[in-house]
């Protein structure tokens, strides 16, 4: 995993306002630790990088994908060459919604309950050897078991620790980049 890139110096104010400076930016600006000017709480300050806090969902989803914090230049170079350049892309990711689906019904399947009469597949989605495999199975898996990437790419995935389909389906980045996403459809435009 990549080390987390930007670094705030916070000092108190007075009235219980901070100041911060985002080492990655080099921007000072002030942080009040309630509500906003106008009464929201929202925030995403954990998901993304400190000098974009002030940004909207719906801007944040067309920015590059070190818009998140935590992808630093090795992650970005290794999604980049999966075709991953902004934060949208990571939202829309085949292979990550394909996982993620895995690994949810992962979680409700029991063995010996398929009846002989099941038509039930995930043919197109994984590779020969793993159509008649369990989700679980498929979930302990390379990615490079996912139809669609290969040995290279499940090798570079696994450089950056998303080494199963289980982790593409989980991995915090993935994730965070799908809600930011998926909320930016209900913004209002102020």
């Amino acid at each position: 995993m990549d080390a987390f890139v930007g670094v705030l110096s916070v000092g108190v104010g007075v009235g219980g306002s901070t100041s911060g400076t985002c080492s990655r930016s080099g921007r000072r600006r002030l942080v009040v630790a309630s509500a906003g000017k106008d009464g929201y709480k929202l925030n995403i300050s954990e998901a993304i990088m400190v000098d974009l806090e002030g940004e909207s969902l719906n801007s944040i989803s067309k920015m590059p994908i070190s818009a998140i914090q935590g992808v630093g230049e090795k992650t970005e170079k290794v999604l980049g060459a999966l075709g991953l350049k902004t934060v949208s892309d990571m939202a829309d990711y085949k292979f990550y919604k394909i996982s993620r689906a895995i690994a949810v019904l992962e979680s409700v399947e029991r063995d010996g309950k398929r009846p002989d009469s099941s038509t039930m597949n995930i043919d197109k989605a994984v590779d020969k050897d793993f159509e008649s495999k369990s989700f679980g199975d498929i979930c302990d898996a390379s990615a490079s078991a996912l139809q669609g990437i290969s040995e290279e790419k499940g090798e570079l995935l696994a450089s950056i620790g998303v080494d199963t389909v289980r982790k593409l389906g989980e991995w915090k980045y993935f994730k965070w980049a799908e809600s930011i996403v998926d909320l930016s459809k209900f913004e209002e435009t102020k």
